[in-house]
């Protein structure tokens, strides 16, 4: 794929045919900007393999997830990822403690571009935010479990929004120009929440199904944001985003949404002018079902460039009959398949797997069983929310 090894195309010398000669000042500093190369080594990882949780149905899920990410053939390794099997609550008062973790668990893929910085820092802060968020509306003595879909959706959002600020404010200073997508899955109970910014993605398994949970911001591949990034007065070059101000020839971008990008947006290089790219993420609500959804997996567009939706579920649940593959090794196994159809990028994806039946107690953030008091474990339906559609 000929755009893939970049998601932001790479500065032209200013000789070269199709660029702008005339620059302003503010262009020419942004274009003498560089994101840093930080090598990372070529190696698999792998989150805790079981994470426990009690649905709202009548058999109780048990999520098993497992994760993979190489550099491939890149020159740096950007992409970040964070599985929490267990939220950690932070406490209200400083120097009080309220309940160790929230009942939810927590799974990011982060792919940067320009530089690693933007995606190490969603990896450290995105969920630390959306515990904050969620404490606010937590009572002390709750632990979640009486939180709604319309609170974590809520919260969410809010969390990757801040990121965004903080993020941007930070750029102002350090006039760090990396960015990077996202792609997240909260699940509490037998909701699953998911929000995506940019061109990672979710796909669940629905009865064997392929079925995409989230939204694909380029413009290549989704002609709806095309439509978006004109309406607000953004311009697009070659299926790509345009810089406001620099000839697109030299400067443009594959993604119409992402974290960052502090050169695509800050007026002091735009000059006012809007560019059309965004931190709004797409979000999106399903209710597990025991006799419907088997797994999910959530990966970068180093897996989607190369690797169709139904390929890789179809490749996931075949290598999940094997009893004695771990899901870290399905992980692994799906990232080598699209290294070997010759993806270009860095490869992650975490695959988390929906085991429906006989439930242990939830586990505490370090690991251990906490006990259930007697009585509690009422059944509930789950309300869901208005954006995006059900399954």
């Amino acid at each position: 794929m000929q755009e893939q090894d970049n998601k932001a195309a790479p500065p032209l010398d200013s000789s070269q045919e199709g660029s702008d000669l005339s620059l302003s000042d503010s262009a020419s500093r942004l274009l003498a900007l560089k994101g840093p190369e930080i090598r990372r080594s070529c190696s698999f990882t792998s989150s805790p393999s079981i994470t426990r949780r009690h649905s709202l149905t009548e058999i109780p899920l048990s999520l098993r997830h497992g994760l993979a990410s190489i550099q491939g053939l890149r020159k740096t390794q950007e992409d970040a990822h964070r599985n929490v099997p267990a939220l950690e609550r932070p406490p209200k008062e400083k120097g009080k403690k309220d309940a160790d973790v929230f009942p939810f668990a927590f799974f990011g893929i982060y792919d940067g571009h320009g530089g690693d910085t933007a995606s190490e820092y969603i990896c450290q802060n995105l969920h630390l935010r959306f515990a904050e968020y969620l404490n606010t509306v937590v009572p002390n003595d709750d632990s979640g479990e009486k939180a709604t879909l319309e609170e974590l959706r809520s919260a969410l959002r809010s969390a990757i929004l801040r990121v965004e600020k903080d993020w941007m404010e930070d750029a102002s200073i350090t006039k760090d120009c990396s960015g990077s997508t996202l792609a997240v899955v909260v699940i509490k109970d037998n909701t699953m929440l998911i929000a995506n910014v940019g061109d990672s993605e979710v796909i669940l398994c629905e009865s064997g199904k392929a079925i995409t949970v989230t939204e694909l911001h380029n413009p290549k591949g989704n002609p709806q944001e095309i439509e978006r990034v004109k309406a607000v007065g953004g311009a697009i070059f070659r299926d790509r985003v345009a810089h406001p101000v620099i000839n697109p020839a030299v400067m443009s971008i594959a993604v119409s949404r992402a974290i960052g990008d502090y050169g695509f947006k800050a007026p002091e290089f735009t000059n006012n002018k809007p560019s059309g790219l965004t931190a709004e993420p797409f979000m999106m609500e399903v209710a597990l079902r025991p006799e419907k959804h088997q797994f999910c997996i959530i990966a970068c567009d180093g897996v989607w460039d190369v690797v169709k939706p139904q390929e890789a579920v179809d490749f996931v649940a075949e290598k999940l009959k094997d009893s004695s593959l771990t899901v870290e090794d399905v992980a692994k196994q799906l990232v080598d398949h699209a290294y070997d159809k010759g993806s270009l990028d860095n490869i992650s994806a975490t695959v988390v797997v929906f085991d429906w039946g006989t439930c242990p107690p939830p586990l505490s953030l370090d690991g251990t069983e906490t006990k259930k008091e007697e009585g509690e474990g009422d059944k509930a339906d789950v309300k869901m929310t208005d954006g995006g559609s059900h399954l």
